[in-house]
C-alpha cells in the first residue's frame, strides 16, 4: 500500500468526506449520501444546534450508516408505515382489555382493529421472549 493511499485510509472520516465533492458526478450513490447529509442538517438545525455543529453531525452520521450498511440492500418503510407501527405499539401500551371502545374512537378505528392490533403486538412480544426451560 502506498504511503499516500495509507494517509488517506487514515485519515478521519469526515475530512475526507469534505473531498467528496471532487468525486465525479457520475457516481449514483453520491447525491444519496448528499440527501441525506441535508435532510440531517436541516433537522440539527431546527433542534437547536449551530449551522456548523449540524453539518459535522450529519456527516457523521452518514458516514456511521456507509460504513456500517454499505453495500447493503436495506428497506426503510414510509413515513405512513412507519407511523403506523409505532401507533400499534402505542395502543398495545394504552390498551387496558376494557377501553377498546374508547382506543377506536381516539384513533378512527373500528374495535376489530384495536383487537386485531392487540393481538398482533402480543405475538410480536412473544416471539421476542426467549422460551424458559429450551421450550
Amino acid at each position: 500500500m502506498s504511503s499516500v493511499r495509507k494517509n488517506a485510509m487514515d485519515c478521519d472520516l469526515p475530512e475526507l468526506l469534505d473531498l467528496a465533492q471532487e468525486l465525479p458526478s457520475d457516481y449514483s450513490w453520491l447525491q444519496s449520501l448528499a440527501e441525506l447529509v441535508d435532510v440531517l442538517r436541516e433537522d440539527a438545525i431546527q433542534r437547536g444546534k449551530k449551522a456548523a455543529v449540524a453539518e459535522a453531525e450529519a456527516k457523521r452520521i452518514v458516514i456511521l450508516i456507509a460504513h456500517y450498511w454499505g453495500g447493503r440492500s436495506v428497506y426503510l418503510p414510509r413515513n405512513d408505515k412507519l407511523r403506523q407501527a409505532l401507533r400499534n405499539i402505542q395502543i398495545y401500551h394504552q390498551f387496558d382489555g376494557s377501553n377498546v371502545k374508547q382506543l377506536a374512537a381516539r384513533y378512527r378505528l373500528t374495535d376489530v382493529s384495536i383487537y386485531t392490533i392487540i393481538k398482533e403486538q402480543r405475538a410480536i412480544r412473544k416471539a421476542k421472549q426467549p422460551a424458559l426451560f429450551g421450550r
